[in-house]
């Protein structure tokens, strides 16, 4: 009999393309290799092997990360535009103020009965409210 092995999610499964590699993971294959081997042939004649090797890591770890890693179960793109979007373009402190309307009209119906006290007038109270609760 042919055992046949299910993952727990159905979100999780992603079909092999090119051997053990994904569609996603092969197109970083296909982007990283010529530019690694680019910046080969260009710095073979003017750094050490040392350092030509730091220079490789570095774009091809940058391949590797949108290919493979997938932080919080997002590709790796969306978190980093995620992280970008919440460390340095959206401000961390909000400039708006924002208004409760509970808060207003309590003020508003206080402040109207402090006036009909003093005044002994009763019969515009709804009108009073409305007028004051006007966002300003």
């Amino acid at each position: 009999m042919i055992d046949i092995r299910i993952p727990k999610e159905i979100r999780q499964y992603e079909a092999k393309f090119v051997g053990p590699f994904t569609m996603r993971q092969t197109i970083c294959v296909g982007v990283g290799l010529p530019i690694c081997i680019l910046l080969y042939n260009i710095l073979r004649p003017l750094v050490s092997r040392d350092l030509m090797g730091f220079c490789l890591l570095l774009p091809a770890a940058a391949i590797f990360l949108f290919g493979w890693v997938k932080p919080y179960g997002m590709k790796f793109e969306q978190f980093f535009f995620s992280a970008v979007m919440n460390n340095f373009i959206a401000p961390r402190r909000r400039k708006y103020i924002t208004i409760n309307r509970h808060e207003a009209l309590l003020k508003a119906i206080n402040k109207f009965e402090e006036q009909q006290s003093k005044n002994g007038n009763k019969h515009q109270k709804r009108k009073y409210v409305k007028s004051n609760l006007a966002i300003r």
